[in-house]
């Protein structure tokens, strides 16, 4: 066999491989979204996250128009979150701890083992949650003790989730006695830093505005989605 021939088949096995990558691609890309005029992942200035509504479903019950469906969309096409087997997400649905941590997880795209991470907790035992759960105690996202329960079947709240989240993407807190613009975030409060190194990055406009940030108010999973998509939409790199 000459080398021209030999070169001729190598250039036809890359050519393939290349097609096999393309097809992948397309078959991956579920979910087209719009260009934006948004600042992305790491930018100095504040993104901008009015986003135009989208011309299809995200989920069956998630359509184009709905307030979080961009940042469905954009978590769904990365393989970030998953829906329900009907094809559903519940967006209203009141979101628990344990599957809220199983939420971050898949924003991070970080898939710990039940082997190594399924016992952390009284009350986490390797249930299906339990590999999010104990890896965020092990990476330090949580904090308390773990001779004490986790509770992963309490709702999660606004001040618990932002704060979780935050560290888990290690958003860099700001320095100095700053104030809230929450009438309801005191300067004693365990996660008035991480309020307001979200208000500084832009994380909570036209999603939570004031006056009151109401920590204590539980999140539902379409809420969750918008404040992980938009972390990740400022925090990761290009995705």
């Amino acid at each position: 066999m000459d080398s021209a021939t030999i070169r001729f088949e190598r250039w036809i096995v890359v050519a393939l491989m290349l097609a096999a990558i393309g097809f992948l691609g397309y078959l991956m890309a579920d979910v087209v979204l719009p260009k934006t005029e948004a600042s992305l992942h790491g930018a100095p200035e504040k993104p901008n996250f009015d986003f135009e509504a989208l011309d299809y479903m995200v989920f069956a019950d998630v359509p184009g128009t709905h307030d979080h469906a961009y940042a469905l969309a954009y978590l769904k096409s990365r393989g970030m979150v998953q829906g329900y087997e009907e094809g559903t997400f519940l967006p209203e649905e009141v979101m628990d701890r344990g599957t809220f941590m199983k939420m971050l997880t898949g924003a991070k795209q970080v898939y710990p083992h039940r082997l190594r991470y399924g016992w952390c907790y009284p009350d986490v035992q390797g249930e299906w949650f339990a590999p999010a759960v104990c890896f965020g105690q092990d990476r330090g996202w949580l904090e308390g003790s773990p001779e004490q329960p986790f509770g992963p079947e309490e709702n999660i709240t606004r001040a618990e989730a932002l704060k979780i989240a935050l560290r888990a993407f290690d958003v860099e807190l700001a320095e100095g006695q700053r104030s809230s613009v929450f009438a309801d975030v005191g300067n004693d409060a365990f996660y008035k830093d991480y309020v307001i190194a979200a208000e500084e990055k832009g994380l909570l406009d036209g999603f939570i505005d004031g006056p009151h940030f109401e920590p204590d108010r539980a999140m539902t999973r379409g809420e969750v989605a918008e404040m992980l998509f938009r972390i990740v939409y400022t925090e990761m790199p290009v995705l």
